[in-house]
């Protein structure tokens, strides 16, 4: 007897022949289920992911520092970058975009002109976490309308690749340290939702509410038209 999860990849396979990437992306809306980098590559999304997509509460896969150099991993920066840019962010992890891959991209200013401030992280580890602590508001592209104090330690030291394939160490304090901190969260499956006060998340709830209606309401009505 098939296990489930054969007869939902037989499923699966039929689905993407018949009907091809309207019916696959109905499938993820509901699912979760991650992409690959070449159908990420083939249609690039247009919007970041959003709560409470499955695929926001996943630990992400390391990629392999052979293809850190390779060209579509520069293409799937250019395009998120292009995305954090668009919704006016400051920093944007691969699962928001669909990818369960270990990758997120910062420029701490938001500025689309300000190339040089621009910074992408392959495969990051924090592993150093200062005492000092600090408490600031935040918001989450994935979780449009939530905000939040968050209370991060105020200093990080970590490492990452680069897209040239090198390794460097990094120590960041202030907003490029909560930053990072917010977006090496997404890589763990983690949202500000889960780190605020018992105050701050009876407040969000209505809004955690009407996400999950959209989304909800939006799968139906995928549903109904595949």
């Amino acid at each position: 007897m098939p296990s489930n999860e054969s007869i939902v990849a037989t499923i699966m396979e039929w689905v993407q022949d018949r009907n091809g990437r309207l019916v696959n992306e109905w499938w993820s809306s509901i699912t979760g289920a991650s992409m690959t980098v070449a159908e990420f590559l083939a249609t690039p999304p247009t919007s970041v992911v959003l709560y409470p997509n499955e695929i926001l509460r996943r630990t992400c896969k390391p990629i392999l520092l052979e293809d850190t150099v390779k060209d579509e991993i520069r293409r799937v920066v250019d395009v998120m970058f292009d995305l954090m840019y668009q919704h006016k962010g400051c920093g944007l992890a691969a699962p928001q975009v669909g990818l369960d891959i270990s990758l997120f991209v910062v420029n701490p200013t938001g500025d689309r002109d300000r190339k040089d401030k621009e910074k992408v992280f392959i495969n990051p580890s924090i592993f150093h976490y200062g005492p000092r602590t600090t408490s600031e508001v935040e918001g989450c592209l994935s979780l449009p309308g939530c905000t939040a104090v968050i209370d991060r330690p105020r200093k990080i030291m970590g490492k990452a690749t680069h897209l040239d394939g090198t390794e460097e160490k990094f120590c960041y304090e202030g907003l490029m340290s909560r930053i990072c901190q917010h977006e090496y969260n997404h890589l763990q499956g983690t949202l500000i939702i889960d780190m605020m006060s018992m105050v701050d998340a009876k407040r969000v709830r209505p809004v955690l509410d009407r996400l999950e209606t959209i989304a909800r309401t939006r799968s139906a009505n995928d549903r109904a038209s595949a």
